[in-house]
Protein backbone atom coordinates (compact mmCIF):
# COMPACT_ATOMS: atom_id res chain seq x y z
CA UNK A 1 0.00 0.00 0.00
CA UNK A 2 1.44 3.37 -1.04
CA UNK A 3 0.30 5.18 2.12
CA UNK A 4 2.03 2.63 4.39
CA UNK A 5 5.23 2.99 2.35
CA UNK A 6 4.93 6.78 2.62
CA UNK A 7 4.68 6.71 6.41
CA UNK A 8 7.53 4.19 6.76
CA UNK A 9 9.79 6.34 4.61
CA UNK A 10 8.71 9.45 6.52
CA UNK A 11 9.60 7.81 9.85
CA UNK A 12 12.98 6.76 8.42
CA UNK A 13 13.58 10.28 7.16
CA UNK A 14 12.71 11.84 10.53
CA UNK A 15 14.95 9.42 12.40
CA UNK A 16 17.91 10.50 10.27
CA UNK A 17 17.56 14.20 11.11
CA UNK A 18 20.63 16.09 12.26
CA UNK A 19 21.37 18.88 14.70
CA UNK A 20 19.77 22.24 13.86
CA UNK A 21 21.70 24.33 11.37
CA UNK A 22 23.66 27.36 12.38
CA UNK A 23 24.37 30.42 10.29
CA UNK A 24 28.06 29.44 10.23
CA UNK A 25 27.23 26.10 8.61
CA UNK A 26 25.20 27.78 5.90
CA UNK A 27 27.76 30.48 5.19
CA UNK A 28 30.01 27.73 3.75
CA UNK A 29 27.21 26.77 1.38
CA UNK A 30 27.14 30.25 -0.12
CA UNK A 31 30.13 29.31 -2.28
CA UNK A 32 28.82 25.81 -3.01
CA UNK A 33 27.94 25.12 -6.65
CA UNK A 34 24.36 24.18 -5.69
CA UNK A 35 23.80 27.47 -3.86
CA UNK A 36 25.31 29.52 -6.69
CA UNK A 37 22.77 28.01 -9.13
CA UNK A 38 19.80 29.00 -6.96
CA UNK A 39 17.80 32.23 -7.23
CA UNK A 40 18.57 34.93 -4.67
CA UNK A 41 15.80 36.34 -2.52
CA UNK A 42 16.68 39.67 -0.89
CA UNK A 43 14.46 41.02 1.88
CA UNK A 44 14.95 44.55 3.18
CA UNK A 45 13.39 45.41 6.53
CA UNK A 46 14.12 47.90 9.31
CA UNK A 47 16.23 46.23 11.99
CA UNK A 48 13.78 47.19 14.75
CA UNK A 49 10.96 45.47 12.83
CA UNK A 50 13.14 42.42 12.16
CA UNK A 51 13.87 42.11 15.88
CA UNK A 52 10.14 42.39 16.60
CA UNK A 53 9.10 39.61 14.23
CA UNK A 54 11.92 37.41 15.54
CA UNK A 55 10.58 37.78 19.08
CA UNK A 56 6.91 36.99 18.36
CA UNK A 57 4.99 35.07 15.70
CA UNK A 58 2.02 37.41 16.05
CA UNK A 59 3.97 40.45 14.78
CA UNK A 60 3.77 41.32 11.08
CA UNK A 61 5.99 43.88 9.39
CA UNK A 62 6.29 45.65 6.06
CA UNK A 63 9.38 44.81 4.03
CA UNK A 64 10.68 44.84 0.46
CA UNK A 65 11.43 41.68 -1.51
CA UNK A 66 13.68 41.33 -4.53
CA UNK A 67 13.96 37.95 -6.30
CA UNK A 68 16.84 37.51 -8.73
CA UNK A 69 17.34 34.43 -10.93
CA UNK A 70 20.66 32.61 -11.15
CA UNK A 71 21.09 34.47 -14.48
CA UNK A 72 20.80 37.83 -12.65
CA UNK A 73 17.33 38.63 -14.04
CA UNK A 74 14.93 40.38 -11.66
CA UNK A 75 11.74 38.31 -11.26
CA UNK A 76 10.06 40.31 -8.49
CA UNK A 77 10.59 43.63 -6.81
CA UNK A 78 7.66 44.11 -4.46
CA UNK A 79 6.49 45.30 -1.07
CA UNK A 80 5.51 42.40 1.20
CA UNK A 81 4.27 41.67 4.69
CA UNK A 82 6.56 39.28 6.55
CA UNK A 83 6.18 37.35 9.79
CA UNK A 84 7.85 34.41 11.46
CA UNK A 85 6.12 31.03 11.60
CA UNK A 86 6.61 27.47 12.78
CA UNK A 87 6.30 25.53 16.00
CA UNK A 88 9.62 24.00 17.07
CA UNK A 89 11.40 25.64 14.12
CA UNK A 90 10.42 29.10 15.39
CA UNK A 91 12.96 28.57 18.19
CA UNK A 92 15.78 27.57 15.80
CA UNK A 93 18.58 30.02 15.10
CA UNK A 94 17.40 30.36 11.48
CA UNK A 95 13.78 31.48 11.58
CA UNK A 96 11.13 30.32 9.10
CA UNK A 97 8.97 33.06 7.58
CA UNK A 98 5.64 33.68 5.90
CA UNK A 99 5.55 36.35 3.17
CA UNK A 100 2.41 37.97 1.76
CA UNK A 101 2.28 40.03 -1.44
CA UNK A 102 -0.25 42.81 -2.21
CA UNK A 103 -1.65 40.65 -5.05
CA UNK A 104 -1.26 37.08 -6.30
CA UNK A 105 2.16 36.18 -7.69
CA UNK A 106 3.40 33.26 -9.77
CA UNK A 107 6.66 32.00 -8.32
CA UNK A 108 8.53 29.53 -10.54
CA UNK A 109 7.36 25.93 -9.85
CA UNK A 110 4.70 27.09 -7.34
CA UNK A 111 0.98 27.77 -7.47
CA UNK A 112 -0.16 31.35 -8.03
CA UNK A 113 -0.90 32.85 -4.60
CA UNK A 114 -0.59 35.92 -2.36
CA UNK A 115 1.20 34.10 0.49
CA UNK A 116 4.15 31.71 0.57
CA UNK A 117 6.22 30.13 3.32
CA UNK A 118 10.00 30.20 3.65
CA UNK A 119 11.18 27.05 5.42
CA UNK A 120 14.62 27.16 7.05
CA UNK A 121 14.93 23.33 7.29
CA UNK A 122 17.00 23.39 10.50
CA UNK A 123 16.88 19.59 10.87
CA UNK A 124 18.69 18.95 7.58
CA UNK A 125 21.35 21.69 7.60
CA UNK A 126 23.63 20.30 4.91
CA UNK A 127 21.20 18.82 2.38
CA UNK A 128 18.07 20.94 3.05
CA UNK A 129 15.96 18.16 1.50
CA UNK A 130 14.08 16.41 4.31
CA UNK A 131 10.92 18.46 3.74
CA UNK A 132 11.33 18.16 -0.03
CA UNK A 133 11.48 14.36 0.23
CA UNK A 134 8.40 14.31 2.49
CA UNK A 135 6.48 16.55 0.05
CA UNK A 136 7.51 14.39 -2.92
CA UNK A 137 6.57 11.18 -1.10
CA UNK A 138 3.16 12.61 -0.20
CA UNK A 139 2.62 13.62 -3.82
CA UNK A 140 3.71 10.13 -4.97
CA UNK A 141 1.06 8.41 -2.82
CA UNK A 142 -1.64 10.87 -3.87
CA UNK A 143 -1.80 13.07 -0.76
CA UNK A 144 -2.05 16.87 -1.08
CA UNK A 145 1.39 18.40 -0.68
CA UNK A 146 2.87 21.84 -1.32
CA UNK A 147 4.95 22.65 -4.36
CA UNK A 148 8.38 24.07 -3.55
CA UNK A 149 11.62 25.52 -4.83
CA UNK A 150 14.87 26.58 -3.16
CA UNK A 151 16.38 30.07 -2.86
CA UNK A 152 19.39 31.74 -1.28
CA UNK A 153 17.95 34.11 1.32
CA UNK A 154 19.49 37.47 2.21
CA UNK A 155 17.97 39.74 4.85
CA UNK A 156 19.33 43.28 4.95
CA UNK A 157 22.20 42.12 2.70
CA UNK A 158 23.23 39.41 5.21
CA UNK A 159 23.31 35.86 3.83
CA UNK A 160 20.90 33.65 5.82
CA UNK A 161 21.37 30.39 3.91
CA UNK A 162 19.37 28.14 1.64
CA UNK A 163 15.62 28.32 2.26
CA UNK A 164 12.79 26.31 0.75
CA UNK A 165 9.92 28.46 -0.52
CA UNK A 166 6.62 26.58 -0.59
CA UNK A 167 2.95 27.06 -1.23
CA UNK A 168 1.09 28.04 1.92
CA UNK A 169 -1.33 25.30 2.96
CA UNK A 170 -4.81 26.80 2.59
CA UNK A 171 -8.29 25.66 1.69
CA UNK A 172 -8.13 26.41 -2.00
CA UNK A 173 -8.97 24.71 -5.31
CA UNK A 174 -5.26 24.41 -6.05
CA UNK A 175 -4.17 23.23 -2.58
CA UNK A 176 -6.81 21.63 -0.34
CA UNK A 177 -10.07 21.41 -2.30
CA UNK A 178 -12.25 20.84 0.78
CA UNK A 179 -15.30 22.57 2.22
CA UNK A 180 -14.32 25.55 4.41
CA UNK A 181 -16.19 24.82 7.65
CA UNK A 182 -14.99 28.04 9.29
CA UNK A 183 -16.65 30.19 6.60
CA UNK A 184 -19.79 28.06 6.75
CA UNK A 185 -19.87 28.38 10.56
CA UNK A 186 -19.61 32.20 10.36
CA UNK A 187 -22.37 32.30 7.74
CA UNK A 188 -24.71 30.13 9.84
CA UNK A 189 -23.99 32.15 13.01
CA UNK A 190 -24.92 35.35 11.16
CA UNK A 191 -28.17 33.73 10.02
CA UNK A 192 -28.96 32.54 13.58
CA UNK A 193 -28.46 36.06 15.02
CA UNK A 194 -31.16 37.53 12.76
Amino acid sequence: NRIVIFFLLLVLLCSCSQKPASTKTDSRLQNDSLAVALPQMHIGIQQKLLDSIHSSQSVKANAELLLITSDSDTLYNSNIIIKTRGNSTFFAERKPYSVTFPKRQQFPNLNKAKSYTLLSNPLSPMSHISNAIAFDLAHFVGLPSPKYTFVQLYINQEYRGIYQITDKIDIDKQMLPIHNLEKENKRLNAVMRR
